[in-house]
């Protein structure tokens, strides 16, 4: 996976300007939530996790609990390992000044309103900048689901070419989700594809629906099982 060219791809956008008619210009950084988007930039798979990415270097942030999987799995991002979940917001201050930003995008399709507010806690002094699609205007060639090698292209064409933009029209076309996970991984990210191309809320394209057995089991286990 090519996370440092990811990362490096979301750094050149940063300064373009935003989709928004009252936003005439970009954002001195990024501040990266959702988890898939997350995995999608640097790799880790842990179930709590940020980013924030600067014009010329990114930083995952996470706590304690996960030190030793993001040494192993972040690729492309300095990690920076906070104690305490109050402590998140003193680390992002920190490396917010020192890089010196004046605008910090956020993800608007993802952050609730209290998370919001305390954002504002987070980056003091700085113009917070609503964001949508930054991340999740991904190229066609990007693989969605690894298990059937399906990648962002196809999902989109399926979309577009046949009208499967609920998700489990698109599994029945382009195989998404039908691997040994069984979309356990690339359920969010094929949702969140089809509701992008589609321009509409992720609620609206529906989850994938996993076939019996969710995970892979051996004969036997199933023979025992039965038994």
């Amino acid at each position: 996976m090519d996370y440092i060219g990811r990362i490096k791809r979301l750094q050149e956008g940063l300064e373009a300007p935003l989709k928004a008619p009252d936003q005439s210009r970009g954002v001195d950084a990024l501040y990266v939530s959702n988890l898939p988007n997350v995995r999608y930039l640097c790799g880790f798979t842990g179930s709590n996790g940020a980013l924030l990415v600067g014009p010329h270097a990114a930083w995952f942030l996470t706590d304690g609990r996960y030190r030793t999987q993001a040494a192993g799995e972040v690729v492309g991002a300095e990690v920076e390992v906070y104690g305490l979940p109050d402590q998140l917001g003193a680390a992002l201050r920190r490396i917010a000044a020192e890089l010196g930003v004046a605008r910090v995008g956020f993800e608007a399709d993802h952050v609730a309103v209290a998370a919001a507010e305390r954002l504002k806690e987070h980056f003091p002094g700085a113009e917070l900048v609503p964001t949508s699609g930054l991340v999740e205007a991904l190229p066609d060639d990007t693989v969605i689901c690894r298990c059937e090698t399906i990648r962002a292209g196809e999902l989109r064409g399926s979309a577009r070419l046949k009208g499967a933009w609920e998700v489990n029209r698109a599994k029945a076309f382009s195989r998404v989700g039908m691997g040994r996970c069984q979309g356990r991984y690339c359920g969010h990210a094929a949702a969140e594809v089809l509701a992008a191309s589609a321009g509409v809320p992720i609620e609206e394209v529906g989850r994938l629906r996993s076939q019996a057995p969710v995970k892979p089991l051996s004969i036997a286990t199933s023979d025992g099982a039965i038994r």
